[in-house]
């Protein structure tokens, strides 16, 4: 029968128009999943290296100018106790003591925000 024929037709047209939409929309998907990763990857690469600077950054801070931070301080105490420092100088002495103790606690704060950002980025933490 030439109707049933045709019916059969247009239904397997339809089909296959549902078909290939489908597998149109799936190729889309993963597109969009390929760039999200490549895109979270990148992220996670830029937070895991900044935090690798900021924790390189108080390492050295840590290693080369915190040791002589108070030996310097204890040793301009004993310049003013004996004469050889006046009060100024002393207190200009542990101002910049202070001040580099401080940007030695501000790269340890940038580095754990640091590492906290990573662990957020990469899903570790939620």
């Amino acid at each position: 029968d030439g109707g049933r024929l045709k019916q059969f037709i247009q239904l397997r047209q339809r089909g296959q128009e549902l078909q290939a939409s489908g597998v149109a929309r799936a190729q889309r998907i993963r597109g969009e999943i390929q760039a999200l990763t490549s895109s979270i990857q990148n992220e996670i690469r830029s937070a895991f290296e900044a935090w690798q600077d900021l924790a390189e950054s108080a390492a050295e801070l840590e290693r080369n100018a915190i040791p002589g931070v108070q030996e310097n301080e204890n040793l301009a105490r004993r310049s003013y106790e004996e004469g050889e420092m006046n009060l100024p100088d002393l207190l200009l002495v542990r101002r910049q003591a202070a001040e580099l103790r401080r940007a030695f606690l501000d790269r340890l704060q940038d580095a754990a925000l640091a590492a906290i950002e990573v662990q957020v980025r990469s899903g570790a933490l939620k």
